[in-house]
């Protein structure tokens, strides 16, 4: 059996009479295209239980399905039998539905109950609860049985609320966390109003929190209120929490509870607001100097790792004084996250490690000293961004002497916001930056000089030149496709001095006609040829 989204868009690709791409499904139905190829899976998947052939994917084409006209027929009349209201859980949704029932409950939670809520049969359940309980205890909880009473999740709390949010979140695409799945879930509570306290937040900080920090701290709060109300409180150092009371994210965090409470009729009690700060400070880049020792700590730690990993590469990093910046602003949040469990997500890991695999299991091995240190594991995806920032040194260092990026910098919040972003681009990079201008004068200065790519704070789309959106306060999702950015210029203006072909499909010989001699060109031949190579490679 389909959910009503899935049976809707099996509807749509068997009424077409030519392919659908996955983008082109993603729009109609307005969730992210990572959900639409779960979906289609799922349809697959009951194609499969219905004896028909599997969707047909073909890449740069689109969807559709190869049916003769009888069959096609019979899957439309099974199309129109399914209940928009039905849903039907796949085996991994129905494990986040009885974890999340456990931690709902304080009492035993029955099989008959579960198996009637979701409408599969008391055997389903059963094997259900052996991947539930291989789970569980995987995380220290206890799956406690009794006959005729059911079934009880014994454990810290901590742990308990762990893996329920992780399970939410490796489970959800990150545009349509609200959806159906949520918010059968977390159908008693108001999760648009937890969403617009996140938001005031991002406000009061002067940040945008990522989709991924975003959808954890909604997550969070969320599991919170319904243990809260439960009166099972979760516990947290006493240091620790004095410590954390003294940043400006504890004070935006008893913000966010006060709202919280007035809505929801409960008392968050302080280290429940510890938690929430725990969530702020995990999300965000150091944006100013800290008043404390932290930022001591922090120098210490990333001026080793230089060190370190210069070690390992023979490379003298130490002379490049962007690197140390840009790793103080990533490591900051990184230790939060590293004593607290706070995942984070790295959408680039793979091409990180594809591209960069050497640099990459180099400075793996230069933070064992850390992981020590703060006798935590550093997760493969804090490594990716971190190997970023020394890749992106590698090529401030190889290219002293080269043509810089000439960037104009595009915001629509006044001289000092643009100021501000400009010192902390320069910060990081070694880049030109010719112009701070509001976007109305974009036009004005590209006919005055060449620009190679448009850094801008509000969403601007100029043709033949590449503009890249970013935070204010520069997220590291924004560093990264900074870097990804600035290493592919590098790479082209290398190819132009050493005179080199490419060999890929997209090849920088590719951008000239055969009798071009391009390695006579003049300067501004050259950055015409970087542009096209950064724009379409």
């Amino acid at each position: 059996m389909l959910n009503s989204r899935c049976s809707d868009i099996l509807k749509l690709i068997a009424n077409s009479s030519v392919p659908i791409t996955i983008k082109d499904i993603a729009l109609k139905f307005k969730i992210s295209s990572r959900s639409i190829r779960y979906d289609l899976d799922r349809i697959d998947e009951y194609l499969k239980e219905i004896n028909l052939n599997p969707l047909v994917r073909k890449p740069n084409e689109g969807i559709s399905i190869d049916l003769r006209q009888d069959e096609n027929k019979r899957l439309l009349n099974l199309m129109e039998s399914i209940n928009s209201y039905d849903y039907v859980m796949s085996q991994k949704e129905r494990i986040i539905y009885i974890i999340y029932k456990l931690l709902e409950k304080n009492s035993y939670l029955t099989i008959n109950s579960l198996a009637e809520n979701m409408f599969v049969s008391r055997g389903t359940i059963n094997n259900d609860l052996k991947e539930v309980r291989k789970l569980l205890e995987g995380n220290n909880i206890k799956l406690q049985s009794e006959k005729s009473k059911g079934i009880k999740a014994i454990g810290d709390e901590k742990d308990l609320r762990k893996v329920v949010s992780n399970l939410m979140l490796e489970n959800v695409a990150d545009s349509d966390l609200i959806g159906v799945n949520f918010k059968k879930l977390f159908k008693d509570m108001d999760i648009e109003f937890i969403g617009n306290v996140i938001k005031t937040a991002e406000d009061q900080l002067e940040s945008t929190l990522s989709d991924y920090s975003f959808n954890n701290l909604l997550i969070h709060i969320a599991i919170a209120i319904k243990r809260i109300e439960l009166a099972k409180d979760i516990v947290m150092d006493e240091n620790e929490l004095k410590n954390l009371s003294k940043t400006c994210e504890f004070s935006i965090a008893s913000a966010m509870a006060k709202m919280l409470e007035d809505r929801y009729d409960i008392k968050i009690p302080k280290s429940e607001i510890g938690y929430m700060t725990i969530h702020l400070l995990g999300s965000n880049v150091m944006l100013k100097e800290e008043k404390n020792d932290n930022l001591v700590y922090i120098q210490l730690i990333s001026a080793t790792l230089i060190s370190e990993v210069g070690k390992r590469t023979k490379y003298n990093f130490e002379a490049d004084e962007h690197l140390l910046e840009g790793l103080i602003q990533h490591i900051r949040p990184m230790i939060y996250r590293l004593k607290h469990e706070v995942s984070i997500n790295n959408p680039l890991l793979g091409e990180i490690i594809y591209k960069y695999k050497e640099v990459f299991t180099l400075v793996e091995e230069s933070l064992i000293f850390l992981e020590k240190d703060l006798n935590a594991e550093i997760s493969k995806e804090e490594i990716g961004y971190i190997t970023l920032h020394f890749m992106a040194s590698l090529e401030r260092i190889k290219n002293l002497n080269k043509i810089k990026p000439r960037v104009l910098v595009v915001c629509a919040t006044g001289a000092g916001t643009s100021k501000f972003v400009s010192i902390k681009l320069k910060s990081i990079f070694d880049i030109n930056i010719i112009d701070t201008v509001s976007s109305h004068d974009i036009e004005r200065i590209a006919k005055r000089e060449p620009i190679d790519l448009i850094i801008t704070t509000i969403p601007i789309s100029i043709i033949g030149i590449r503009c890249i959106l970013v935070s204010p306060f520069l997220t590291e999702k924004n560093i990264s496709e900074l870097s990804l950015f600035f290493s592919k210029y590098s790479q082209a203006l290398d190819d132009i001095e050493n005179k080199k072909e490419f060999e890929s499909e997209k090849s920088f010989s590719k951008c000239f006609n055969e009798d071009d001699e391009y390695y006579n060109m003049n300067l501004e031949s050259k950055r015409s040829v970087i542009k096209k190579y950064t724009k379409y490679s």
